[in-house]
């Protein structure tokens, strides 16, 4: 038998460790004695660091080596132990009955207070926690009309409509939250008509609850959108009548958009979604379950298209030859997909000049079969300049800084 004594801070207190048992049942021991969990605790003993999860398996007495002896060790992490020194099992499971007590009738507290408030929204309406008039104001003045992570189940209408026509809304934010629709009133408003940047990603906005027709309209010096992780499902179609020609001219003036709309449910982007967006210059559409050819993707964007992420849809099999006109295309990333080396054209390889990123992890294609494609060199040529100046300018790597190039026992490992 060993006896052990355990110290947190000025408490302590003993008992005897059978020479068999385990650290386990060591730290059982003591989570039966405090308020302490097994999880959170850490043992100090003879300048060792033991936790349940490491050391759990491990005998005690092997581990500080010492039998039929006086063991002293130090708590740490744990709750605070009950009573002082050598407290009894009755103190510790009545002390523990009282916080368990105690947490239940916080948590009691806390879900009476939050039905309390839905209760107080649903009959004042989802602003009734908002003052519009203060919201209205601090937006007007920075300039950013923001909320994240707020618990809101709709947006925010009073204090929106409130903001006064001459502020100069630039970022519209309101990403982690519970909201489904993003109302036309809204979009429209005079006040956000100069908005630049738009989150409202982690929400639970549907296909029918945005209208990207009317947001691509109204939102003209927009440069960044934000629909990632939402309830996006289906084809995003767009009502769109054919564009007039000072419409076109109009579309070819905006900035850019960065368009990011990854981690939904979307299985087609039809072609009357491009031709109402303005010229992209990042698309992120990672994550969904893209099942279409993507040929007639990205029209209207050919010279202003620098990144496209397609990642994860695993039912993409071939990059178009369209792609050939991007001659802004810099990075393509198709990993988690079916391409096998026949949808990969040469053509493409070899006449987007500024094409240096190629990812097709965990698809249909060896490093062997890559290196044997016609158009390779050139693209490779690329790769390798590319990964030159990285080096040259000390900047750290991304995970698909080399990859391409990797040799073949390393392109099996990583993909």
């Amino acid at each position: 038998m060993i006896s052990l004594q355990v110290k947190r801070n000025k408490d302590r207190f003993e008992f005897d460790v059978d020479a068999n048992a385990t650290v386990d049942d060591v730290f059982s021991s003591i989570e039966e004695k405090t308020n302490a969990l097994k999880r959170t605790m850490k043992l100090i003993v003879n300048g060792k660091t033991l936790t349940a999860f490491d050391d759990g398996k491990k005998i005690f007495a092997e581990v500080v080596k010492k039998k039929g002896s006086k063991v002293t060790a130090m708590l740490l992490d744990g709750a605070p132990l009950v009573g002082g020194g050598g407290s009894t099992s009755a103190g510790a499971a009545m002390a523990s009955s009282v916080a368990e007590k105690r947490r239940k009738e916080a948590k009691e507290k806390m879900m009476a207070q939050k039905d309390e408030r839905a209760k107080e929204r649903k009959s004042k309406g989802v602003e009734s926690s908002y003052n519009a008039n203060n919201k209205s104001f601090n937006w007007e003045k920075t300039g950013i009309c923001s909320s994240q992570n707020s618990g809101l189940d709709a947006l925010p209408t009073s204090a929106l409509e409130a903001i006064r026509e001459s502020a100069k809304v630039k970022v519209f934010d309101f990403s982690l939250n519970a909201i489904a629709l993003v109302p036309n009133s809204i979009i429209t408003l005079p006040a956000l008509q100069n908005v630049t940047r738009v989150s409202l990603c982690n929400n639970v906005i549907e296909s029918a609850g945005i209208d990207f027709k009317v947001l691509f309209e109204s939102l003209r010096f927009l440069k960044y959108l934000d629909l990632s992780n939402n309830n996006l499902i289906g084809a995003m179609d767009v009502v769109n009548s054919l564009p007039s020609e000072d419409e076109d001219k109009e579309k070819s003036k905006r900035p850019p958009l960065q368009l990011k709309i990854s981690n939904n449910k979307i299985t087609s982007f039809p072609s009357s979604f491009f031709k109402s967006c303005p010229p992209l210059e990042r698309f992120d559409a990672s994550g969904n379950q893209i099942s279409e050819s993507i040929e007639h993707y990205f029209v209207g964007s050919e010279t202003t298209l620098a990144h496209i992420n397609l990642a994860n849809n695993f039912r993409i099999n071939a990059i178009p030859n369209a792609f050939r006109n991007m001659k802004s295309l810099q990075s393509l990333i198709l990993d988690g997909n079916k391409i096998d080396k026949k949808g990969i054209p040469a053509v493409v390889l070899r006449e987007c000049d500024r094409l240096s990123e190629l990812s097709l992890k965990q698809n249909q294609v060896t490093i062997e079969e890559l290196r044997e494609l016609d158009g390779w060199d050139a693209y490779n040529e690329r790769r390798v300049s590319r990964a030159d100046k990285i080096l040259d300018a000390k900047t750290m790597l991304g995970d698909a800084s080399f990859r391409e190039g990797a040799d073949a026992e390393r392109y099996t490992r990583d993909f």
